[in-house]
């Protein structure tokens, strides 16, 4: 019951955060958030489904959602890298309403600063409220060069889901790390799953 509540709606942490720009995909963030601030007013969002943004589950976190009241407008929400879980009808409601946008991003080989990403579809199911609140910390991402915490974290289990990103080594070093990764997974889970086999 990880991605999916008994009654189906998915999970998910609708903790807000404000957007830190340090790179190019920081504009598909703004991006993202622009079209929800052009379809829903913040306040009445939060009037609505006051319990969904502020949640025992988010811990310390709701600090941020606190801090950024005063902001009329949503300006961002904290992004997961974990597995995120959908609606398939808020899928097919955010591309009929954005199909220009979709099309333009689905259109570009490339990442572009005018793209749109998977987030908007997670963020019209946040501010519709079609989610039930879960704890942020089930996942954690790691730098493939974090590899010590990284073995730590599976064979400790502390959290659910991880990923591993593979950002800034060398293909000589992403061949050690991911031999020192291959191993820890095999120590762990010793035997391979029905669909491994």
């Amino acid at each position: 019951m990880d991605f999916f509540s008994e009654d189906g709606l998915p999970k998910d942490s609708a903790v807000q955060n404000a957007i830190m720009p340090v790179e190019d995909f920081d504009h598909m963030t703004a991006n993202n958030v622009m079209l929800i601030n052009q379809n829903f007013n913040k306040y009445q969002v939060l009037r609505r489904h006051p319990f969904r943004f502020f949640n025992f589950r988010y811990g310390f976190l709701n600090v941020l959602s606190i801090c950024l009241l005063p902001w009329p407008r949503f300006t961002r929400f904290q992004d997961p890298h974990v597995p995120i879980s959908f609606r398939k009808s808020v899928f097919e409601k955010v591309l009929n309403l954005h199909r220009d946008a979709w099309n333009e991003t689905s259109h570009n080989r490339f990442r572009n600063r005018n793209d749109n990403t998977i987030w908007l579809i997670r963020y019209y199911q946040l501010v519709t409220a079609q989610f039930n609140p879960r704890t942020p910390f089930v996942g954690k991402k790691y730098n493939i060069g974090e590899m010590k915490k990284i073995v730590n974290d599976i064979n400790t289990g502390k959290h659910k889901m991880i990923c591993i990103n593979d950002q800034n080594v060398s293909m000589a070093e992403f061949d050690n790390l991911t031999k020192q990764l291959r191993s820890t997974f095999r120590s762990k889970l010793p035997q391979k799953s029905e669909f491994e086999k």
